[in-house]
């Protein structure tokens, strides 16, 4: 599909290159941010995780790109309980505790509370920090459900940890955490 040049150049800026919009992507040197619920073009006050062009287009699209541009910031949020529902079922599913996430990535114990709490805002870096934990694609947080989890591995695991007393919750994170590294 054939997508407007002049489109591709407000997006991805005037020194981009490329005919398609992959191409203006790889050779845009604009950044978008992105926070738990919004993606947004990055100025030097922009808080959150910065993304290259490329990156934000892969993750989200150009019609992403395009609403972040045009009203300011483009809304991520797939649905009213994420990425709070995703996180929990994530963990639940893997048989892990609270306690156990925040021991594996070193925050407190309240920190995952809030993050499962779908009321809350929380930094994305917390909220990937702990998605990378459970094995999900911390790019698709909020995004997609599930953000593109693998539900089977999460069934998996749960039933080895079950079967198996050596099979811990530090055990269960580390193959969440070669899975999320298989991936990427």
């Amino acid at each position: 599909m054939a997508v407007d040049k002049h489109l591709l150049e407000k997006i991805f800026g005037e020194t981009s290159i490329g005919s398609t919009p992959e191409e203006r992507a790889r050779t845009s040197n604009r950044e978008f941010v992105r926070s738990q619920e919004h993606l947004a073009l990055a100025n030097n006050g922009s808080s959150g995780h910065r993304i290259s062009a490329w990156e934000a287009y892969q993750a989200f699209g150009l019609d992403k790109l395009e609403e972040a541009l045009e009203y300011g910031s483009a809304v991520l949020v797939a649905a009213p309980r994420e990425p709070a529902e995703s996180i929990r079922k994530s963990r639940e599913d893997r048989g892990l505790g609270i306690d156990d996430i925040a021991r594996a990535i070193a925050v407190a114990e309240n920190q995952i509370l809030n993050a499962e709490d779908p009321k809350k805002t929380n930094p994305i870096r917390l909220l990937e920090r702990i998605a990378m934990a459970l094995g999900l694609d911390e790019r698709q947080l909020s995004f997609r459900p599930a953000a593109d989890s693998e539900d089977r591995l999460g069934v998996r695991l749960r039933k080895l940890k079950d079967s198996n007393p050596a099979f811990t919750p530090t055990t269960v994170m580390a193959f969440d955490e070669a899975a999320w590294v298989t991936q990427k």
